[in-house]
């Protein structure tokens, strides 16, 4: 797994000292052969789940769900 993107807080060039509402990152898996997206999907899935407290909202999104060669 590999990230390949993170954004979180104010990118412009002065500094802010505050708490972002927001962030993003963009997440590569190599997969080796047997192994399904599907299932993979849904292990991160879960496993996201399991790790932000209730109320925390959040949302993936897949984009490219190809077998191995």
């Amino acid at each position: 797994m590999t990230v390949s993107g993170l954004t979180i807080g104010y990118q412009g060039e002065e500094v802010k000292n505050v708490i972002p509402s927001e962030a993003s990152v963009k997440i590569n898996m190599r997969l080796v052969p047997d192994q399904q997206p599907s299932i993979i999907a849904e292990q991160l899935t879960s496993f996201i789940q399991s790790r932000f407290p209730a109320g925390f909202r959040y949302r993936l999104t897949f984009s490219s769900m190809v077998n191995p060669v």
